[in-house]
C-alpha cells in the first residue's frame, strides 16, 4: 500500500497557485520543511497532515492517497456486496475492516458496510452486536452523504434501516425514529411493526390500515398511468396489455369492497371502466365500447345520487381503525360524473395522441346516454 502524501501536497498546493513559500507560511514552517514533505524525505504530523486535508478542503484519505481510485473503492465494495450476496458474512466482515480502515470517510464504503451488518444482524440469532455496527456505521454515512452519487439512497432510505436496527433492540427508539420520517403516511407499515413488538396491537391496527390504504390509492394510480403509458404506442398488443391492467385493479377493487353498500370504490371503478371503454374504442370494438359506457355511467350515478363522502378509508372491508380514519384527498372531483368528464375532456397529453382520436366515439356515446337518448 503505496502513500502519495508528497506528491499530493504537491499537487494540491500547485492547486491552488500557492509557491512552497505560500505553502509554509500558511503553516509556520520553513521551506525546507515543505520540500521535504514534497519529496518525500520527512513527513508531517498527524495533526499538520489534517491541517493539510482542511487546508485544501480534500479528507485525508485523498491527501494521503492510498492508491485510492475510484475503482479500488467500487471493487472492494462489490466484493462486500458478493459476500453478502452467498451469505459469508465472516469474509464480508474481514472485507469491511479492511474498506473502513482504507476509506475512513467514504460514503460508499461507509454504506455498503453498514449495509453487510444490517443483513447480518437480520440472519444471526446473536445479533445485537451486528444491530449496533449497522446503526453505528450507518450514522457515519450520514454525515459523509454529500458524496452520495446513487439517486436510490437518500437520508431518509438510510434512516428507515437505522430504525430497522433499533427495532430489534430498543423499540421505542425505533419508534421516535420512525415518527421523524413518516412523511405522507411512509412509514406506517414500519410503525405498525414496532408497535407490535411494543404489544401495542390496537395503535398498530390502526397504522397498518393507513398503509394499506395508501397502498391501495397509489397503487390504483400507478395502475392507470401505467396502462396509459403502455398503450401510448397505438398497437393493438400494447392497448390490450394495458386493458389487462386495468381489468385486474378492477378486481382488487371488487376484494376489497363492502359487499352490497354504495361507497367510494363505485366512483374509482366507474374511471377505470371508461378506460376500458377507451381501450375498446382503440381496438374497433363500439358494441363493448358501449357496454363500458353504460356501466360505468351507471356506477357512477348510482354514488353521486346517494351523496356520500368521498372516503376511501370508509369504503374497504380491510381498515381497523380505532377511531380517526386517515383522510385521503379525492383527486378524481367533486362528483363520479364530474369527474370522468373531466378525464374525457381534458387535455390529452402528447404521449397519448395516438390514441386520442378514438376518444371522440366514448364522449358521443356518454353525452347520449347522459342525455337520455339511449
Amino acid at each position: 500500500m503505496q502513500l502519495k502524501l508528497g506528491e499530493n501536497i504537491k499537487r494540491y498546493r500547485r492547486k491552488m497557485e500557492l509557491t512552497q513559500e505560500g505553502l509554509a507560511e500558511a503553516f509556520g514552517v520553513t521551506v525546507g520543511a515543505v520540500s521535504k514533505w514534497e519529496n518525500g524525505n520527512n513527513v508531517p504530523d498527524v495533526l499538520t497532515m489534517m491541517e493539510l486535508a482542511n487546508f485544501f478542503n480534500i479528507s485525508l484519505d485523498e491527501l494521503l492517497g492510498y492508491e485510492m481510485s475510484s475503482k479500488n473503492v467500487k471493487d472492494m465494495c462489490e466484493s462486500i456486496e458478493n459476500l453478502c450476496d452467498v451469505h459469508d458474512f465472516g469474509s464480508a466482515v474481514r472485507e469491511a475492516n479492511e474498506a473502513m480502515t482504507r476509506y475512513p470517510h467514504n460514503f460508499k464504503v461507509l454504506h455498503t458496510c453498514a449495509t453487510m451488518y444490517y443483513f447480518k444482524a437480520f440472519e444471526n440469532v446473536d445479533y445485537k452486536e451486528d444491530a449496533e455496527n449497522a446503526i453505528r456505521i450507518f450514522e457515519m454515512a450520514l454525515n459523509h452523504i454529500s458524496q452520495n452519487t446513487e439517486s436510490e439512497i437518500g437520508e431518509v432510505t438510510i434512516k428507515e434501516k437505522i430504525a430497522n436496527m433499533y427495532r430489534r433492540i430498543d423499540p421505542e427508539k425505533a419508534l421516535e425514529q420512525l415518527k421523524q420520517i413518516n412523511y405522507e403516511g411512509r412509514e406506517c407499515k414500519g410503525i405498525a411493526r414496532t408497535l407490535m413488538k411494543l404489544e401495542r396491537r390496537t395503535e398498530a391496527l390502526d397504522h397498518y390500515s393507513t398503509a394499506l390504504i395508501i397502498n391501495l390509492v397509489e397503487q390504483y394510480e400507478v395502475s392507470i398511468y401505467t396502462a396509459l403509458a403502455l398503450a401510448a404506442t397505438g398497437k393493438s398488443t400494447d392497448i390490450k396489455k394495458a386493458m389487462e391492467l386495468i381489468e385486474a385493479e378492477l378486481a382488487i377493487l371488487d376484494i376489497y369492497a363492502i359487499p352490497n353498500k354504495v361507497t367510494m370504490i363505485h366512483k374509482l371503478k366507474s374511471v377505470l371502466i371508461m378506460h376500458l371503454a377507451w381501450g375498446y374504442s382503440c381496438l374497433g370494438k363500439p358494441e363493448e365500447m358501449r357496454e363500458c359506457v353504460r356501466h360505468a355511467y351507471a356506477l357512477a350515478t348510482v354514488f353521486d345520487n346517494e351523496n356520500i363522502r368521498s372516503e376511501i378509508a370508509e369504503s374497504i372491508r380491510f381498515a381497523y381503525f380505532s377511531e380517526k380514519l386517515v383522510s385521503t384527498y379525492d383527486s378524481i372531483g367533486v362528483s363520479a360524473v364530474s369527474g370522468i368528464e373531466r378525464f374525457l375532456t381534458q387535455e390529452v397529453e402528447d404521449q397519448y395522441k395516438k390514441n386520442a382520436k378514438y376518444l371522440k366515439d366514448v364522449i358521443d356515446y356518454w353525452n347520449e346516454i347522459k342525455t337520455g337518448k339511449r
